[in-house]
């Protein structure tokens, strides 16, 4: 008896009713390769430029990230949430209200509104130049 091959189960193999075997097939029509001389030759491929982004639509859409912040801040961030009363009810929540004010007031200090970046940025890993 032969070894039961992946995801076929044994049981099934020794105690289903016998199975009719089935007319062979013929074998699919064999076409003959091209030649090489009508192969096209590759067209080399343009070098991709940055489009501009497009303008995302404003949402309460949120966005998984990681932060990496001291342990002490942390936990200190963690004993205002669970011990203030009019602390935000997490961490999500408590640095999500620390970005806007942030953000407004660096807005304020360069004394321009902060703008999309318009370019996309290139893809892939840099490049070391020397």
């Amino acid at each position: 008896m032969s070894r039961p091959r992946i995801a076929e189960d044994f049981f099934d193999e020794t105690f289903a009713e016998p199975k009719l075997q089935k007319a062979p097939q013929a074998p699919p029509p064999v076409t003959p390769p091209r030649a090489e001389a009508q192969r096209p030759e590759p067209k080399p491929t343009p070098r991709k430029q940055p489009k501009p982004a497009a303008e995302p639509e404003p949402s309460e859409t949120k966005v998984r990230t990681t932060l990496y912040i001291r342990e002490e801040l942390h936990e200190k961030a963690r004993w205002a949430i669970l011990n203030l009363e009019k602390a935000p009810r997490s961490i999500s929540q408590l640095i999500e209200n620390a970005l806007e004010r942030e953000l407004s007031r660096l807005s304020k200090a360069s004394g321009k509104e902060i703008e999309r970046h318009r370019m996309a940025l290139p893809g892939g890993r840099p490049r070391v130049t020397a």
